[in-house]
């Protein structure tokens, strides 16, 4: 009886670690909305600092959640935003939108 105790408990504990590992992916839905409404906007001149902060965030907190990918395509943005690179932003925005399409599919 005991043993099954455990298996619920380790059971709900999965469960709730995946309700929030989709909560966190959807924030970093609303995330790249923002990067892609800033590389749009040539006008705003703070564009490449907020690209740079979302993607240190994404840095920091992708591997909490296990996230590894996520967590380097943030150290990405972060670099790639930092040293003002436009050449090679967007490719780094196209992976994380991929990252972000095939971790909502499964």
């Amino acid at each position: 009886m005991k043993a099954d105790t455990n298996g619920n408990r380790i059971h709900e504990i999965e469960k709730y670690f995946f309700s929030q590992g989709k909560s966190y992916l959807d924030k970093r839905i609303e995330d790249l909305k923002e990067i892609k409404n800033s590389l749009q906007d040539v006008k705003d001149t703070h564009r490449l600092e907020k690209i740079q902060k979302i993607g240190h965030k994404i840095k920091g907190s992708a591997g909490l959640y296990g996230f590894s990918q996520l967590s380097e395509i943030g150290f990405r943005l972060e670099t790639t935003a930092k040293s003002g690179d436009m050449e090679h932003l967007p490719n780094v925005v196209d992976e994380f939108q991929s990252f972000l399409n095939e971790a909502k599919s499964e």
